[in-house]
């Protein structure tokens, strides 16, 4: 597409420009039905071509010479005429019509012969017409004749086609031709008359922002460029502020990620120091697991913060790598027995037999994935959460539920959408912010996988709880 807008060159209307084919069209017609008509008019003038009602207007004429006494002589017998010569009985003494013309002339001649007729007569039919006299020497003449112009050389009436079909094809032929080769000019022009409507459509669609939409001399057509001018312009003006506030949002977020690691590293120090506490016995069992759990929450905070710091400076975050199924059910289920002590409510893990099968897994993003989905239950449990790992069917299946009131319908249809809150409904209440399910589904769609929320309904039909199926793919490396 050429950069900038072209010269201003004088605009048509439409109309202007689809009507000239019109009048291409109107008088091509004039020339060619204007042109056999001339031709033919000109031959019957010169007596090439006889007129479709020579052979009734000189019927009379032609019975009476053919009907003189003496030997019969059609050597001046009109082209227009075709004759047969017969006996009273039907043997025929001389003739050019065809089997099928002769066999009427014999009916004719029979009948005339049955009825006792001696003189002439004529029957015709929609485009034809015969006539039968007796020349009163016991013979009879029948003449056939078509009520369409006819050539007035025998030679050629018996080898070319009528003049008037041959009128009527010089016609109707080049007409077609002419409305055939004026619709492909036409649409060739008109096509390359809208190119620059195609070229700016295309380009808009591409995703091109940064280009001038050419003019077109139709002035119609040039409108619709001045206005997809105007959207592309709108449409540029409103990208580049979009992109604008998205890098002032990455550079706000890679600040504040950036201003989190010091008390993140001042916690994880503490945990650190309180660990050291625990192995020379100054510490409870419980309060080393307390430090532990610290310690190790810290840490994923802070692999959180860098992950948050390395997308927001547009890297890939994502880190695949070979993942052991075994070390992967273990780690999930001791991070999610800290959350759920955490809030005071009991866990149950159930895993079943994993394959022995590494997958190109993201294990950092899976982990965040399910403790989202954990965090959820959490949030909505009366007294447990369950988590479940099985592999079915070439995936491997992590199941979690718990004992709450269940998905909303509004929830099991929009829960998985980014900043969706249904907390009436489940009864929870602060800290939601609508994207723990709609990470853990962006999560599994990474991975080629799914996210399926429904409710656990207990045999009397009741719903005992809500149920996230997290679906990932086994593809080993």
């Amino acid at each position: 597409m050429r950069r900038g807008r072209e010269k201003r060159r004088p605009r048509l209307p439409l109309s202007f420009v689809v009507g000239r084919y019109f009048v291409y069209v109107l008088l091509g017609a004039i020339l060619t039905v204007g042109v056999p008509l001339l031709v033919f008019e000109a031959l019957l003038d010169q007596g090439s071509v006889l007129p479709a009602n020579y052979g009734e207007r000189h019927l009379q004429q032609t019975i009476e010479t053919l009907s003189t006494p003496g030997s019969f002589d059609v050597t001046g017998l009109s082209s227009a005429y075709l004759y047969a010569h017969l006996t009273a009985s039907g043997d025929v003494l001389g003739t050019d019509m065809g089997e099928e013309d002769l066999a009427q002339a014999r009916a004719l001649v029979a009948s005339l012969e049955a009825r006792g007729t001696t003189g002439h007569s004529a029957e015709s039919e929609e485009r034809s017409a015969r006539a039968a006299f007796s020349r009163g020497d016991g013979t009879w003449c029948v003449l056939s004749y078509d009520i369409l112009p006819q050539w007035s050389d025998r030679s050629l009436r018996d080898s070319w086609p009528n003049p008037q079909d041959i009128m009527m094809g010089a016609i109707v032929v080049p007409t077609i031709a002419l409305v055939v080769l004026v619709a492909l000019r036409a649409s060739r022009v008109l096509t390359r008359k809208m190119s620059p409507l195609v070229d700016a459509a295309e380009a808009v669609g591409a995703g091109e922002i940064d280009f001038a939409v050419q003019t077109s001399t139709v002035a119609q057509i040039d409108d619709v460029l001045a206005a997809m001018e105007r959207m592309r312009r709108s449409l540029r003006d409103s990208l580049e502020e979009q992109w604008s506030a998205e890098e002032r949002q990455r550079v706000e977020v890679a600040a504040l990620a950036h201003d989190l690691k010091s008390p993140l590293t001042v916690i994880r120090g503490n945990a650190e120091l309180l660990g050291e506490d625990a192995q020379a016995g100054g510490l409870s069992q419980e309060q080393a697991a307390c430090a532990e759990a610290i310690r190790t929450a810290s840490a994923e905070i802070d692999a959180f913060v860098a992950q948050i710091i390395t997308t927001s400076q547009g890297r890939e975050a994502s880190s695949r790598e070979a993942v052991d199924m075994e070390e992967l059910a273990g780690r999930l289920a001791s991070r999610a027995r800290e959350l759920v002590c955490a809030r005071g409510l009991a866990l149950d893990v159930e895993t079943s037999a994993l394959p022995d099968i590494r997958p190109s897994w993201d294990a950092h993003a899976v982990g965040r994935a399910v403790m989202n989905l954990v965090s959820n239950a959490c949030d909505y449990a009366r007294t447990r959460v369950s988590l479940g790992l099985a592999a079915a069917n070439g995936e491997l299946v992590i199941t979690v539920a718990d004992d709450g009131p269940g998905f909303s319908p509004a929830a099991l249809a929009h829960g998985r959408e980014r900043f969706f809150r249904d907390d009436a409904a489940r009864g929870g209440g602060e800290g939601h912010f609508g994207l723990g399910l709609s990470i853990a589904l962006e999560v599994a769609h990474s991975h080629g996988g799914t996210l399926e929320l429904s409710n656990r309904v207990s045999p009397d039909g009741s719903e005992t709880g809500a149920v996230a199926r997290l679906t990932l793919p086994l593809k080993g490396i």
